[in-house]
């Protein structure tokens, strides 16, 4: 996914995905993975954990590209901000979201407090 990593010739034949565990995969850029999401449109289920490059323009292109998108771990991205978290919850079908690690304590709380009023049906956990 990253610049010059051997797996981005493999990925680019990836269409159909529905669910994508990338979990530690700490190398992995914006550039690498939005190309592959867009690809997606039906991407349901999306493990970011750990992936400390990307930033809140990512998660633009989740809402843009995955709006059916229902369960997401963003657990220790910490370059994403509270307002691009709810903004993707509001532009996609979101019912699960791990954010432990993103924020600290206070944003945390203000963040769950946000969602819920966005989503009330929303697992949160944090």
């Amino acid at each position: 996914m990253q610049t010059h990593n051997r797996a981005a010739p493999q990925a680019a034949g990836c269409t159909n995905l529905q669910s994508l565990c990338l979990a530690w995969c700490t190398k992995v850029t914006e550039e690498g993975l939005r190309p592959l999401v867009a690809r997606n449109p039906d991407l349901q289920d999306l493990d970011i954990e750990a992936l400390y490059l990307l930033t809140d323009s990512m998660l633009t292109g989740l809402a843009e590209y995955v709006p059916r998108l229902s369960r997401l771990s963003m657990r220790m991205c910490h370059r994403f901000n509270p307002e691009a978290i709810v903004a993707l919850v509001e532009a996609t079908a979101l019912r699960s979201l791990l954010v432990s690690g993103v924020l600290d304590e206070a944003h945390t709380t203000d963040l769950v407090k946000r969602v819920r009023q966005v989503r009330p049906d929303c697992e949160m956990k944090w």
